[in-house]
């Protein structure tokens, strides 16, 4: 990576009077002659990874930080409102506007045939007792926020995000809105769903998913690994059904949308042994049970359960929003503030996922510490928005600095570190050629 790719990135969204402009069209604009938005945007990027506490005092000592002057306290509150929250939404839409799927070049040969892999999940994001009636919480007297996000695992960034209050289930806040032919969706137990796997399916696109404990599933046809195959058509699938440490069935699920109220599904299940988190066996063995529409002649039962692994890759952009980005430490009974401060972590972490990007293009995907360069860049945001705000014809000089550190500091530590994506792909190969072998 070289200064003048963190340079194109930096001037393509942080420019004066692009921001300034957006925000008088989006009504983020309160007498602009003493607070422009440009600077307030920086001051709320700063804040978001450096600073005592994430509220109005501290956007506000950060943004005389920046300019030099001083403002009211009252003056400065009124600039939060709902255009500022637009504006701090269109920025972050901007970071993650689609890109060349250069990424997808590095995927194993049976991902290749996926138009992307699209993995959703939500977080709750704590909030101060009093707004319990605004956002309500999951318990008596609590208050928090809700954000479910759709990462892009070819693009490397999160996609499509929506909040609401925290009391809401995943699966009310999710909207599927176009539905991406041939892409692969992974979802966890919160979006169960028999009538949204089947609109998936309709849409010639894929899933895998948890299969709910409880739920009735028949079987309709048995490819291995059930016990007395012959007699097994027609039962449930549950304790009861004998099966050896690798299942691979078709089988009937209850769906209200389907004309015969069934609709079948693939279901597989994979034993794999309990380790901890160095891939230590720890004795004895877990067994999982997967519902899916991947082909069979193209996924074997191992590498679905593998694909079922890069959920955590949203996982870990939540940990990165809330402990490098602060998303968490919000403190503030306003909801435009709220809202705002929600906004510009988003930004924050779409940056460093866009650094991510460009360093795994050049090393190879699974070769870059997602969180080292998460970590140098929030360190780097105090220099960048003073360096922005104050003398922006020296950007370029101290981004060449930044980029030989985020090459430095960016290599990934632990090459065997079981989590790591190029793990996850390695068996996806593997399974692959075991499977053309037989």
């Amino acid at each position: 990576m070289d200064s003048s790719t963190l340079l194109s990135s930096f001037a393509s969204i942080l420019d004066r009077d692009t921001i300034n402009g957006r925000a008088r069209a989006l009504g983020a604009v309160v007498r602009i002659r003493k607070v422009e938005p440009y600077d307030l945007v920086l001051a709320l990027l700063r804040t978001s990874g450096t600073g005592a506490g994430r509220t109005i005092a501290a956007v506000r000592r950060a943004w005389e930080l920046l300019t030099g002057t001083t403002v009211s306290e009252s003056a400065f509150e009124e600039r939060f409102n709902a255009g500022l929250v637009r504006l701090l939404w269109e920025l972050f839409e901007t970071i993650t506007r689609p890109v060349p799927r250069a990424l997808r070049r590095q995927w194993p040969r049976p991902m290749s045939a996926l138009r992307d892999v699209l993995i959703t999940d939500g977080t709750r994001i704590a909030l101060g007792k009093s707004l319990a009636e605004v956002f309500r919480g999951t318990g008596p007297g609590q208050a928090g926020v809700k954000l479910l996000a759709r990462l892009s695992l070819a693009q490397g960034q999160l996609d499509d995000v929506r909040a609401g209050a925290a009391v809401h289930h995943d699966r009310r806040l999710l909207r599927l809105g176009e539905v991406v032919a041939g892409a692969l969706y992974l979802m966890d137990l919160g979006f169960y769903d028999h009538s949204l796997f089947a609109q998936l399916d309709d849409a010639r696109s894929y899933f895998v998913s948890r299969l709910k404990e409880g739920v009735v599933a028949t079987i309709a046809s048995v490819s291995e690994g059930v016990i007395d195959a012959r007699h097994a058509v027609g039962r449930r699938i549950d304790d009861e059904l004998r099966t050896r440490a690798t299942v691979d069935v078709d089988a009937l699920f209850r769906s209200r949308d389907e004309p015969s109220g069934e609709r079948e599904f693939r279901v597989v299940k994979v034993t794999v042994p309990r380790a901890d988190r160095h891939d230590d066996w720890i004795g004895g063995h877990h067994e999982f049970w997967f519902v899916t529409n991947l082909p069979r002649d193209t996924w074997t039962a191992e590498m679905i359960a593998a694909l079922y692994r890069l959920r955590w890759w949203v996982e870990r952009a939540f940990r990165q929003l809330k402990t490098l980005a602060r998303l968490d430490q919000i403190r503030s009974e306003r909801p435009p503030v709220i809202f705002a401060f929600m906004a510009a972590s988003m930004a924050v972490w779409a940056l460093g996922a866009t650094i991510v990007r460009q360093l795994e293009s050049e090393r190879g995907i699974g070769a870059v510490s997602h969180d080292r360069v998460h970590a140098c860049l929030v360190e780097a945001l105090a220099d960048i928005t003073m360096i922005l705000a104050c003398r922006p014809e020296a950007l370029k000089q101290h981004l060449r600095g930044l980029a030989v550190v985020l090459m430095r500091e960016g290599r990934h530590p632990n090459p065997g570190k079981p989590r790591r994506i190029s793990t996850v792909f390695e068996t996806i190969e593997l399974e692959a050629r075991l499977q053309a072998a037989a």
